[in-house]
Formats: structure tokens, sequence, C-alpha cells
């Protein structure tokens, strides 16, 4: 059996491929990209429009990665810093800024190239970004 895969680290070309290659049209490649990307799904089964069919073999084979909030700290100036635990266990260190002009600034450490790439393509939507801060919080209160 082979070892799952991060659906979440596959470029939208990438995912495209790894769908024909199931038998798939390109098109759901968009579907399946915008839950994890834009509605920020972290289970297959909330892929509400895809063929159940699908979903089990993307539940066989591939896995949803999302960061983990291991520490927030938040100073008296509205700045929030997280520490944020990425799936295969190495950490990034995310500094929000509250200013009209700039969202946020992200440092990272010890991440294999795709997952630095992943972390910072997640930072750059910053609206997403506070999506997944705001639902962690959410979650952990």
């Amino acid at each position: 059996m082979e070892q799952k895969r991060c659906i979440s680290s596959l470029t939208l070309a990438e995912l495209t491929a790894e769908l024909k290659a199931l038998g798939q049209p390109g098109f759901r490649a968009k579907q399946i990209f915008h839950w994890v990307h834009q509605k920020l799904v972290t289970e297959f089964s909330a892929m509400t429009d895809q063929p159940k069919t699908l979903l089990a073999k993307l539940e066989e084979t591939f896995y949803i990665a999302a960061p983990q909030i291991e520490r927030r700290q938040e100073a008296k100036d509205g700045t929030v810093k997280y520490l944020l635990r990425m799936a295969d266990g190495n950490c990034i260190e995310t500094v929000v800024m509250r200013y009209h002009y700039y969202a946020g600034v992200a440092r990272h450490s010890a991440l294999r190239d795709r997952e630095v790439r992943a972390a910072v393509e997640l930072l750059a939507d910053t609206a997403r970004y506070r999506r997944i801060l705001s639902q962690q919080d959410t979650e952990r209160k």
C-alpha cells in the first residue's frame, strides 16, 4: 500500500494530473483545489459537490494538511505571534501586524522547500490565513 500524500501541497497542475490518473475529468481538480485552498476543508467528506466514490479514493490516497496552532502570543499593540506546527512536525513562526497597509510577516526555519512554498502561499492570502487562525482559535475555546 502506498503512503498517503498531502493533497494541499499539490499545485493545480499536479492535482489535475493526479485526478486524470484516477480517471476523473480535469474540472474536478479546480473544484477540489477550491475546497482545500479557499473553503479550507480539513476532511474530504466536506466536499459536498464531489462523487462519493471519488471522495473515498481521495481519502485512501491523500490527506489534507493544515497547520496547528502550538502557541499564540498577543502584544498590547495588537500584534499577534503564532507558532504553527506543520504536518511533518516542523514549525513556522508567524507574526500578524495590524497596519492599514500590511497584513502579516512570516519567518520560517527548518522546513523543506515544498512546505516553505505552501506556508508562503498560505500567508500570501491574508484573508484565508486569518480565517484559519480564527477558526482554530474558536475551536480551542
